[in-house]
């Protein structure tokens, strides 16, 4: 009858040897793998970077819209918040923006709005957008600060280039600074954004309600992009303050944002409001001048709306200083007196 010998101590020790050393191998290699794996996904992380969608893809309430990233920040622009003011939409309210399907380019600035000044003009009246930068790692959850930049505009006087909207902010270096989502504004400017005239109603606010609108769909959308919009900061350009202010007092701006940094001072300080009486006075020579002379409102208005983007730079006046309309619904503060603000929050 045939069986297997037994094995000797020995030759027991030895194959116990064998066993662990064979084991030994094993893990090593098994490490080995499991650390060139690592290796290669952190390269293929690394070979993406702007490509990498949980950072470069934001799903707004309109749409998908994809930016760029760099080791400073994450970038997003050319965002509209409302519809194009073209045609019969020129001096109206903004309406809401339509969405898309797909994902959105946000690699790009949109277009900057017009401003005439000595009858020469730069930009487009399909303006209305913004531009979003945060800190390179805020995602959405993150719940960062919000600061919503107003780029203001300069009074035009002689002899000053075109469109010149006031100082322009590095919306990178301010998002470092404060470790908070940024968003820059576009809004009509100059005639464009404040002009007057009886067929356009209780008018002359479009750029307040440009700017209203605008964050609007900050509060709606900045946890998307890593934002707070329980915690909001309405700053801008030193030539903003008169924006700034105006959305201080106006009862439409009312839990909109939470704080302000007034540029160049308090509102009070310095102060020139416009009136009603004086803007309709305005306008009605700016529609003079345009060729709009109508006694029916309704003839004026199609008018007016008729004209081309450089008619309405070249019936800006050379000196005009247009801005927020007081003695109206958006802004029912008189013209007159300074005080403090009595809108929608204290400065701070």
């Amino acid at each position: 009858m045939f069986r297997l010998r037994g094995t000797t101590p020995a030759a027991r020790t030895v194959f116990s040897r064998v066993r662990v050393q064979r084991a030994a191998r094993g893990v090593a290699l098994a490490a080995l793998a499991a650390a060139l794996t690592a290796a290669a996904l952190a390269t293929a992380d690394n070979a993406r970077g702007d490509d990498d969608p949980d950072r470069t893809v934001v799903r707004t309430d309109q749409g998908a819209v994809r930016g760029t990233v760099s080791d400073r920040a994450r970038i997003f622009q050319g965002i509209p918040y409302a519809a194009p003011p073209v045609g019969d939409r020129r001096w109206r309210a903004p309406e809401p923006a339509p969405g898309w399907d797909g994902t959105r380019d946000a690699r790009k600035p949109g277009p900057r709005c017009p401003q005439p000044l000595d009858g020469l003009l730069a930009g487009d009246e399909d303006c209305l957008y913004l531009d979003v930068t945060t800190p390179p790692h805020v995602t959405v959850g993150a719940d960062k600060p919000v600061v919503v930049w107003l780029h203001g505009e300069e009074p035009p006087h002689r002899g000053r280039p075109p469109h010149r909207t006031g100082d322009p902010v590095d919306a990178t270096a301010l998002a470092e600074r404060e470790d908070a989502v940024v968003v820059t504004v576009h809004h009509r400017l100059g005639a464009f954004g404040h002009l007057a005239h009886p067929a356009f109603g209780d008018s002359g606010n479009f750029a307040l309600a440009d700017q209203q609108a605008a964050l609007h769909w900050v509060k709606r959308n900045a946890r998307a992009f890593g934002g707070d919009p329980d915690r909001m900061t309405l700053t801008g350009a030193p030539s903003a303050r008169a924006s700034v202010c105006a959305q201080l007092r106006s009862p439409d701006a009312a839990h909109l944002f939470d704080h302000t940094e007034v540029p160049s001072g308090a509102c009070s300080v310095g102060e020139r409001r416009r009136g009603l009486p004086r803007a309709l006075r305005e306008g009605r020579e700016f529609a003079a001048r345009a060729g709009c002379v109508e006694r029916d409102t309704g003839r004026a208005a199609a008018c007016l709306r008729r004209l081309s983007t450089a008619a309405v730079a070249a019936a800006s006046g050379p000196d005009e200083r247009y801005g927020p309309v007081y003695g109206t619904r958006p802004l029912p503060a008189p013209a007159t007196g300074g005080g403090p603000p009595g809108g929608a929050v204290s400065p701070g």
